[in-house]
């Protein structure tokens, strides 16, 4: 009996903190984020859908072939 008790306080104990860690981490997540974040972010998206990654793709690719 007495071990069950005690494993059982232990078993709580872990939960609080688990608990308190995931809060804490969630919570803190919007302060890493900044706005800058955001709009790098959507730049990039943008990019990206314009085919600015494709005019790049063709530089090295070129690239390749005038030096093979």
């Amino acid at each position: 009996m007495t071990s069950w008790v005690v494993l059982g306080t232990i078993a709580l104990i872990a939960l609080i903190m688990a608990g308190c860690f995931g809060y804490v981490a969630w919570r803190d997540r919007r302060r890493v984020s900044s706005p800058d974040d955001d709009a790098a972010a959507r730049d990039a998206q943008h990019w990206h859908e314009t085919g600015g990654h494709s005019s790049r793709e063709g530089a090295w690719l070129r690239n390749i072939r005038d030096h093979q």
